[in-house]
């Protein structure tokens, strides 16, 4: 209880020197424990342990994939990260997911085909990120990466077309110009190339 509370008020340094003096340590100590090595961006270690979690199935696997997916996020391995994410997103039912775990795996998914260059893929993730979340506070950020991949991917009307549908749809108004200054810049590349 008490490693359980260091960690929650992000006490890490604390709760990982309690768990080295615990003789035995259940799984969630276990779990525990590897939160702290992500968090000090000690992967290796924190990998180790959610996948031996994972071998000797841990009560709550979607917690623990979702904790595999970020820790590979986190160390730049985007491809492991993403079929992380892409496994919760497929099997949500199956693992017993929150809402904002799944939201974050979608989103992510379609950030990490962006960051792999696969912009293609990128787009349709985001695309299908935002028709299940449409309200969701990154909705802004992913119409932005929707037209950069466009872009990116020498796909310029296409670019410029949906800006022209989304624009609209925009919340935030710092993104909107962002975009707005990327999808003229795509304009007027568009007329160098004429």
């Amino acid at each position: 209880e008490k490693i359980h509370n260091e960690i929650f008020n992000k006490n890490y340094e604390t709760a990982i020197k309690n768990i080295k003096k615990l003789k035995n340590r259940s799984q969630d100590i276990k779990f525990a424990e590897a939160k702290c090595y992500e968090h000090f961006s000690n992967f290796e270690k924190a990998l180790k342990l959610y996948f031996e979690l994972l071998q000797k199935n841990y009560p709550n696997k979607g917690i623990l994939i979702y904790r595999i997916a970020e820790t590979y996020r986190k160390s730049g391995d985007f491809k492991k990260a993403y079929n992380f994410y892409n496994n919760i997103a497929l099997n949500f039912t199956k693992i017993n997911i929150d809402d904002a775990i799944l939201r974050n795996s979608y989103y992510q998914k379609a950030h990490m085909k962006y960051l792999l260059q696969n912009f293609q893929d990128a787009v349709k993730e985001f695309k299908d990120f935002i028709n299940l979340y449409p309200e969701d506070s990154r909705a802004d950020n992913a119409y932005y990466y929707i037209i950069n991949a466009l872009y990116k991917d020498n796909r310029l009307n296409e670019a410029i077309e949906f800006f022209a549908k989304v624009k609209s749809k925009f919340k935030d108004k710092n993104i909107l110009t962002i975009t707005k200054n990327l999808t003229d810049e795509i304009k007027w590349i568009k007329t160098l190339s004429l």
